[in-house]
């Protein structure tokens, strides 16, 4: 009994951690994207100065 309690655990802990590692992985790459938008954004308003 106390063998399929702690399986539950690990279970229920592994799927924790995948779900806020995929939310951790999504917003990193929402930033990252957003980054390089405004980088060419201001690539062009600069006319090619940076």
């Amino acid at each position: 009994m106390q063998n399929e309690k702690t399986q539950v655990r690990e279970i229920e802990l592994t799927q924790f951690i995948k779900k806020r590692l995929v939310r951790f992985i999504s917003s990193l790459a929402i930033s990252s994207a957003l980054a390089s938008i405004l980088y060419m954004l201001l690539f062009l308003f600069n006319d090619g100065s940076l």
